[in-house]
């Protein structure tokens, strides 16, 4: 199958999916409103029926329900943010493969006029090397893809174990687009990974 045709069903299904997370997000807000609400009810009632107990176990019920709905609410927004990242991503593919336009980031930091070559050979930069192959969603993860560029591989045996490391990813889409939009909802900045360290 053409990647092109690969990329529009992806996009297809998770708007697909998009609506349908949205539908159970409206569903768990309405629970959680309901449950806040009634909770709201039984404590006056509480009060107003000098302090009965079965109106404090209705409190506890809904306040239960409640803390129920807020965490599936939780849950299922984060899903929707995955599902967004997803078919972002599967936009800029169709784009990159039915116009040749790069719309991932490109680089641009790592122009550095004094390496060898990537300040004269679009390394870096708009519709550089970099931005055609990029597909990192983390902030080590494009430097380590820069650098992968400044410094390439020099032995034979590194080159042919990337090279098969490369083609046995080329056939799982699901799981590269996965691992890049799981990294761009990480949304590292600088300075993470020396504080995680420190910690």
């Amino acid at each position: 199958m053409q990647p092109g045709n690969v990329y529009q069903q992806r996009i297809v299904q998770f708007q697909a999916q998009i609506a349908t997370a949205k539908g159970v997000s409206s569903w768990l807000a309405l629970g959680r409103l309901v449950c806040f609400l009634a909770a709201l009810c039984c404590g006056y009632l509480y009060f107003w029926y000098n302090m009965e107990w079965s109106w404090l176990l209705g409190v506890l019920a809904f306040l239960a329900g409640f803390a129920f709905f807020v965490a599936r609410y939780q849950k299922a927004q984060d899903h929707l943010r995955l599902l967004q990242v997803l078919l972002q991503l599967n936009e800029k593919e169709l784009l990159q493969v039915t116009t040749h336009q790069a719309t991932f980031e490109d680089g641009s930091r790592f122009i550095d006029e004094q390496h060898d070559f990537s300040g004269d050979l679009d390394v870096f930069g708009p519709s550089s090397l970099y931005q055609y192959v990029n597909r990192t969603g983390s902030l080590s993860g494009s430097e380590q893809l820069a650098q992968a560029l400044q410094f390439p591989l020099q032995q034979a045996g590194a080159i042919s174990a990337t090279q098969e490391v490369i083609k046995t990813l080329s056939g799982k889409v699901d799981f590269r687009q996965l691992l890049t939009a799981q990294a761009t909802l990480s949304d590292e900045r600088a300075g993470d990974k020396q504080a995680i360290r420190h910690w």
